[in-house]
């Protein structure tokens, strides 16, 4: 019987391939999932990192976790210097939204300044270090 080298580089070099395709699908697949446990009663976490430029992600997130029955509470973790004013007031009306139907926790960072103080506000307890 004939050695195949070529078909044996190929299958291997393929069989990696989609190896690495699959991992692509499901890193893209899971990365817009909201950070909550698997089960039982959950906790939202929704992060405000750095300066506040736009408000989708964020309103997504919290959106996902005021609609979910299962959420029982949403921590906003604010670590932000602040940003654009827009942004800000538009994530600021969805905090508003969440606090009428759940508990909204912040919990500031080393920086909560600005538009990441003003989007902490409506929440239903703030909690940070006296240095923040």
């Amino acid at each position: 019987m004939k050695k195949r080298p070529f078909l044996a580089a190929f299958l291997v070099t393929g069989s990696i391939f989609l190896f690495f395709a699959a991992m692509v699908v499901i890193v893209a697949v899971t990365m817009d999932r909201p950070a909550t446990l698997p089960i039982g009663q959950k906790v939202g976490v929704v992060e405000i990192q750095g300066a506040i430029t736009t408000s989708e992600p964020i309103i997504r997130q919290l959106k996902k976790f005021r609609e979910d029955d299962s959420v029982k509470s949403i921590v906003l973790r604010v670590n932000s210097p602040g940003g654009g004013v827009a942004p800000s007031q538009e994530i600021y009306a969805e905090v508003l939204k969440a606090v009428e139907r759940k508990a909204v926790v912040v919990s500031m960072g080393s920086v909560a300044a600005s538009g990441g103080y003003y989007v902490a506000a409506p929440a239903s307890r703030i909690v940070a270090n006296p240095g923040t």
